[in-house]
């Protein structure tokens, strides 16, 4: 009775993790708006530029690189469905393990590899829409 227990809160932590893993977007926030474009005369522009070359090269002052903040390939949210799939699919193999039902464990251990994994379903997913579509065209 353990094992199903332990089967079914993986299921509830594997659905957790493909719920943030598929609003993944809408958890991040969206960035602030960018600020509208200058509207600078084209003598305006030349100056700057010629300033910033006489500085540059006869001055020897070194050019201000501008600073850009680091831009991780992950981030707080697919950390977390990563990890809480992951969790899943340890909670659903020790439910295995401990004789759960196989039905429940295996959901378990499923949803929570989707979860852990989804940026690569969307793209297998996509894939077979197109060898779908593209099998059709030729009939």
């Amino acid at each position: 009775m353990m094992s199903n227990r332990l089967a079914a809160i993986g299921l509830l932590i594997a659905f957790v993790a493909l719920g943030v893993a598929v609003f993944a977007d809408d958890l991040r926030g969206t960035a602030p708006p960018s600020p509208p474009p200058e509207s600078r005369s084209i003598k305006e522009r030349t100056l700057e530029v010629g300033k910033k070359l006489l500085r540059e090269k006869v001055l020897g002052e070194p050019a201000q690189q501008a600073v850009e903040a680091p831009t991780g390939s992950r981030d707080a949210v697919a950390l977390t469905h990563m990890g809480l799939g992951l969790l899943a699919i340890v909670l659903g193999v020790l439910a295995w393990i401990q004789k759960a039902h196989a039905r429940l464990a295996g959901a378990t251990i499923a949803v929570g590899l989707v979860a852990a994994a989804w940026q690569y379903v969307l793209v297998g997913l996509a894939l077979a829409i197109v060898v779908l579509v593209l099998s059709n065209l030729g009939g």
